[in-house]
């Protein structure tokens, strides 16, 4: 199908009334705007089955917010084109199964929350459910949905995700309640009990391990090029995540490539320019109300390739901010740009594994167990040095390691550069 690219002459003044024409069409990209000056974004603009103009993204090219107008535009017309899509045969039972797959084409959404509800409630709740689901949605009751809450509980899950899950399920159902397919909706306002003996479970510790270049480049291949800097900056800072989503500007050392982290960001994120976005001292930090900013933190490599990898400057203020200026919250940047990498990769590992990585390499490359402690802000204890009083009152980073420490990181850098050569012949 072909869809000419143009300025569309459909949509009139604000407020106008539109008459849906039943096909979905195309709109040229437009470059956002926030605040009155450019992002350098544009906005993938397209004009859905109603007649009312949606976007299907953001992206930095303009070549691909076009494409993914025009994937949005053919897969709605698509849509249009197959019979009873979005509809059930009169008579017909339709089973919560079916109202799954079908309730997205029936309600108008942001497409973010339709993909949040859909993966939550076929990942944690149809699995458990009698039949996968597969059952009049009438006759679902809220006795079953007890019996998911216990199976996810007994899985280990925690009570923030449970919750999350059902309540998208509500949201589900609450559709078909719109539509009189239903009476009453058995999810509403269900939560788990903070007292359920079956919440905490105790569960194996994790162990972190150090990721080999070969991994961590098979995965940053798959990382938005807007996105790598950020990916890249706990394996040659070893920053916590929070502490890299609340680094500034006015902390970078260029010249000596360090910088000083001393707060950390708020795990919602925020405003960028509202204080209540961060928190002050880091996870070691105790007495923060009687201490200095500089009594607070810690200094740490920041090597100069970080500095130019670093995003187009959304904010005076930050240096990794999110891709619209504000601070990033912690489950938007995995659901974003972490998880689908990594799932696109087919590798497992953390932010905090890459933090362990940069421990662990400049060990291995002969750093003083005390400067890499400075580094990432632990006791030599927490690292396996021997802690005896000698260490403990007479061993202190002297800072004469940085250039070693940032040559150890450049080599590791190099091998990345080198595996992303090779694939690209």
């Amino acid at each position: 199908m072909c869809v000419h690219i143009g300025r569309s002459t459909e949509v009139g003044t604000k407020g106008a009334q539109r008459k849906p024409s039943g096909e979905a069409r195309q709109l040229a990209s437009s470059p956002e705007s926030k605040r009155g000056a450019r992002t350098g974004y544009f906005l993938a603009r397209y004009v859905d089955l109603e007649g009312r103009p949606r976007q299907a993204g953001r992206f930095k090219r303009k070549g691909d917010a076009n494409r993914a107008s025009l994937e949005k535009v053919n897969e709605l017309n698509a849509q249009r084109a197959t019979p009873g899509a979005a509809r059930t045969m009169p008579g017909a039972v339709l089973t919560l199964a079916r109202w799954h797959e079908i309730w997205p084409l029936r309600v108008r959404r942001d497409e973010r929350t339709i993909t949040t509800n859909k993966h939550r409630v076929s990942k944690y709740v149809i699995p458990h459910l009698p039949e996968q689901g597969r059952i009049p949605v009438g006759d679902l009751t809220r006795g079953m949905l007890h019996d998911v809450q216990v199976a996810l509980l007994e899985a280990g899950y925690a009570k923030s995700t449970i919750d999350g899950a059902v309540s998208s399920l509500s949201a589900v159902l609450g559709y078909a309640m719109d539509e009189g397919r239903i009476e009453t909706n058995p999810a509403y306002r269900m939560r788990v009990d903070p007292d359920d003996p079956l919440l905490n479970p105790t569960r194996d510790q994790r162990q972190r391990r150090y990721i080999p270049p070969d991994e961590f480049a098979r995965f940053l291949r798959h990382v938005k090029p807007q996105h790598r800097a950020v990916c890249l900056a706990p394996l040659v800072s070893g920053c916590r995540t929070q502490e890299l989503f609340a680094l500034e500007r006015s902390d970078l050392d260029q010249k000596r490539q360090l910088v000083f982290v001393h707060q950390r960001a708020r795990v919602l994120g925020g405003d960028a320019n509202d204080d209540a976005a961060f928190r002050p001292g880091l996870k070691t930090t105790k007495g923060v109300r009687r201490k200095s900013k500089e009594e607070c933190g810690r200094w740490t490599l920041f090597p100069a390739v970080l500095s130019s990898a670093a995003p187009v400057r959304l904010h005076r203020r930050l240096i990794f901010p999110s891709p619209t200026g504000r601070v990033w919250g912690q489950r938007n940047f995995y659901r974003d740009v972490w998880d689908p990498a990594s799932a696109k990769a087919g590798t497992s590992f953390t932010v905090y594994d890459l933090r362990h990585t940069f421990t662990s390499h400049l060990l291995a490359n002969g750093i003083p167990t005390v400067e890499v402690a400075a580094y990432v802000g632990h006791s030599t204890r927490q690292l396996g040095d021997l802690d005896n009083t000698t260490t403990r009152v007479y061993q202190h980073p002297t800072g004469e390691y940085r250039e070693a420490a940032l040559e150890a990181i450049s080599g590791y850098l190099a091998q990345l550069d080198t595996l992303r050569r090779a694939s690209a012949r």
